[in-house]
């Protein structure tokens, strides 16, 4: 019985880390296309901006309609979701 839960925790454990390593092949994506991105930004002179993304669309958000603006991340959000696979403490309770 023990060898049995076992093998289906460490069958767990590395279904968690094949989609952790998916969801931060997704993040590094998104990290490139926000970087190469933003290095537009600065060769076409915007300033006082930063780099939005929204699904596939990445474009330039004016700091100054974020101020005073607060955005929740959701909890299921994939990044989060890809942290807390690696057993990464966010500072929630376990």
């Amino acid at each position: 019985m023990w060898h049995e839960h076992s093998l289906i925790g460490t069958k767990l454990h590395d279904a968690r880390i094949r989609l952790a390593e998916a969801n931060a092949e997704i993040a590094r994506s998104q990290g490139d296309k926000s970087a190469s991105k933003a290095a537009n930004f600065i060769a076409e002179g915007k300033s006082n901006i930063m780099v939005g993304i929204h699904g596939d669309v990445v474009r330039a958000v004016p700091l100054a309609d974020l101020v005073g603006v607060r955005k929740n991340v959701p909890l299921d959000h994939t990044w989060l979701r890809s942290v807390r696979d690696l057993e990464i403490c966010l500072g929630e309770a376990m």
